[in-house]
């Protein structure tokens, strides 16, 4: 989703989510126009890049997380039957 960087994926994120989201595209977007007036609006792609690899990472270590605690907890429940 936040790969795309379009307002239209508004629409398929949770209420919750809207807010931040669309914060995030202005904060981009300012940016953007500021920088250009510069000549160098190509920072913000690089920076909008460095983003998505955040979240991701940040995902995916989220997921690793579960992961092990899942394992974690079948094991308290195979072995620690209380």
């Amino acid at each position: 989703m936040i790969s795309r960087w379009d307002i239209s994926s508004l629409v398929n994120l949770p209420e919750y989510m809207k807010l931040c989201y669309k914060a995030l595209l202005n904060i981009f977007e300012e940016t953007e126009q500021e920088l250009r007036k510069q000549g160098k609006e190509y920072f913000v792609k690089y920076s909008k890049n460095e983003v998505c690899l955040s979240v991701f990472y940040y995902l995916s270590n989220s997921f690793e997380c579960i992961i092990v605690l899942l394992f974690i907890c079948c094991l308290k429940n195979e072995y620690f039957i209380m």
